[in-house]
């Protein structure tokens, strides 16, 4: 898995490390402008993506809509999503632990 070779551990290793109120999530795309996050929401809906959302993040300078999809509830789903977005030309991924 290419999430191993990127970080050093597995990704069931990296879910074991916390506790059970911790949620996981697949960002698919971090835009300053909102109707590119809008259009990356809709392309991911259109695609069977149902748990896809937007996340406002004004703790930087400027606001980022982040696009994510989740919460992830296992390694298999993880990569079930990874290899859909593929699918649909979604190569740039990132785990996000919230």
């Amino acid at each position: 898995m290419e999430i191993t070779e990127e970080l050093g551990f597995s990704l069931k290793q990296f879910m074991t490390w916390f506790e059970d109120d911790i949620d996981l999530f697949i960002q698919v795309g971090a835009f300053g402008d909102q109707d590119n996050a809008r259009r990356r929401l809709r392309m991911l809906r259109s695609n069977g993506f149902n748990q896809s959302f937007v996340f406002t993040d004004r703790q930087s300078q400027a606001t980022l809509y982040r696009v994510r999809i989740g919460p992830i509830a296992d390694v298999a789903e993880f990569d079930r999503m990874i290899d859909k977005l593929r699918d649909v030309g979604i190569e740039e991924t990132h785990l996000i632990a919230d």
